[in-house]
């Protein structure tokens, strides 16, 4: 799990993963790093999924929302 070289299907399964609890937990500062983290592990990945796009997307939106409203506008939009 420390080497994402090894596999980075396996590593980025385990990124979204971390995104959904910080994102459940309401720990919106610390998602917003982990967003940028799996952005780069995904721009090395040679192909991006479609919807790994739309999840990470979906993230970076949530993460930005200043207010309870906005962020209930993402969760329905999705």
């Amino acid at each position: 799990m420390n080497h994402p070289a090894d596999d980075p299907e396996e590593f980025i399964f385990a990124k979204f993963l971390l995104m959904f609890i910080h994102c459940e937990l309401q720990n919106f500062e610390l998602l917003e790093y982990q967003v940028r983290s799996a952005q780069r592990i995904m721009e090395k990945k040679a192909s991006l999924y479609q919807s790994e796009k739309l999840v990470l997307d979906f993230f970076k939106t949530f993460s930005a929302a200043t207010s309870k409203k906005q962020q209930q506008l993402q969760l329905q939009a999705l």
